[in-house]
């Protein structure tokens, strides 16, 4: 699943920096977008829930972990 949302990731990146007229692959980006969302919402669901359907870690760790993982990148990206 990763590979695939790697593959969704980098079609995502070419949408946004390639811009060649009559290139029908690289105008399907909203396409990429929304299944790499699905696809991120699979993979965290499947991380982090048991097989009862709660959460194999407390919220708030889960949070922190998600924090901690995604802030960085957005300062270094701002």
């Amino acid at each position: 699943l990763d590979g695939l949302r790697f593959l969704a990731a980098m079609h995502i990146i070419v949408f946004h920096t390639v811009h060649i007229e009559g290139l029908r692959l690289v105008s399907w980006g909203s396409t990429s977008t929304s299944f790499f969302f699905v696809l991120s919402g699979f993979v965290l669901t499947y991380a982090y829930t048991g097989a009862d359907g709660g959460l194999r870690v407390r919220a708030r760790d889960l949070w922190w972990r998600r924090f901690a993982r995604l802030y960085p990148l957005a300062v270094l990206t701002q």
